[in-house]
C-alpha cells in the first residue's frame, strides 16, 4: 500500500522518511507492513506523498486494527459519484432504514427473528458510511489544495 503510493511520486524511501522525520529503517518496515505506523507518522507519510487524506483513509479502513474492529470502510471514487451514492443511500435510509429501525428497536431489543432485518439495515448504513468517507476525502483534498494555493500567493 505505501510503496504503491510512493513509487509513482518518484520519491525514494529515504526521502519520504526524511520528509516525515522517521528513521529510514522504520519507514522501510512500515512500507513492508512489518510494523504499524503511529498516527502522527501516518499523517506525515500522507502529506509527503501528497495524498490529501486518502492514504490515511485507505490505511484506516483496510489495515489499521482499530479501523477493522469498528468496521471503518472507505471507497475511493470521484466526488460526483460519492455524492450520488450519498443521495441514494439517504433516500433508502429515509424510505427503508428509518421505518425498519423504528420497528426493530421499538421494544428496546433485537430479537433473533429481527436479526436478518437488522443486518440489512446495518448494511445499508455501511454503504452510506463508505460514501460519506469518500466525500470527506474530497473535502480534505480541496482544503489542502486551497491551502497550497494560498501559500503560493
Amino acid at each position: 500500500m505505501f510503496s504503491d503510493t510512493r513509487k509513482p511520486t518518484g520519491k525514494s524511501q529515504e526521502r519520504v522518511a526524511n520528509e516525515c522525520g522517521i528513521d529510514r529503517k522504520r519507514y522501510i518496515k512500515i512500507e513492508k507492513l512489518e510494523t504499524l505506523p503511529d498516527p502522527h507518522e501516518l499523517v506525515q507519510i500522507d502529506k509527503s506523498l501528497e495524498q490529501h487524506g486518502v492514504l490515511i483513509m485507505k490505511y484506516c479502513s483496510g489495515m489499521c486494527p482499530a479501523g477493522k474492529t469498528i468496521g471503518l470502510s472507505f471507497e475511493e471514487t470521484s466526488a460526483a459519484v460519492a455524492g450520488m451514492k450519498v443521495f441514494k443511500s439517504l433516500r433508502e435510509a429515509d424510505e427503508t432504514v428509518r421505518p425498519e429501525l423504528e420497528d426493530i428497536l421499538a421494544d428496546g431489543k433485537i430479537t433473533p427473528e429481527e436479526q436478518p432485518r437488522f443486518n440489512r439495515v446495518c448494511n445499508l448504513l455501511s454503504g452510506l458510511q463508505r460514501s460519506i468517507m469518500s466525500l470527506l476525502a474530497h473535502k480534505e483534498k480541496a482544503a489542502c489544495l486551497a491551502e497550497q494555493t494560498a501559500f503560493k500567493r
